[in-house]
């Protein structure tokens, strides 16, 4: 119970500012199909990472040793850590994109101003 709370809070922590920041630089007209069109990728992204850490866990524990506990447990500790890499990968990815933004916003106020 205490987990499914911690997650949701998580999600909505985090679904209204990233919406937010995907959505500001839209022009006002087009801010329907940008909204469309992030969701789609959202749950496309979904799918594919419950498809992905579904086949890790599903494929270790069928390859795992012959008790059904241990091999359970081998597969949900390799798509764990499956998980964090992507989760990782995915914060490096934000870093950089969000550098990259400053580096361009800087560039126009200069060349503006």
């Amino acid at each position: 119970m205490t987990f499914l709370a911690v997650c949701g809070s998580g999600q909505g922590l985090f679904a209204v500012p990233f919406f937010t920041t995907a959505l500001h630089r839209v022009r006002p007209h087009e801010t329907g199909s940008a909204a469309g069109l992030l969701n789609a990728a959202q749950q496309l992204g979904g799918t594919l990472g419950i498809a992905l850490l579904g086949t890790i866990f599903l494929h270790a524990a069928s390859d795992g040793p012959s008790e059904p506990a241990r091999a359970v447990l081998n597969g949900a500790r390799n798509a764990f850590w499956v998980s964090v890499g992507l989760i990782a990968a995915t914060g490096v990815a934000a870093a950089l994109l969000h550098a990259a933004s400053r580096s361009n916003r800087g560039r126009g106020t200069e060349e503006g101003g």
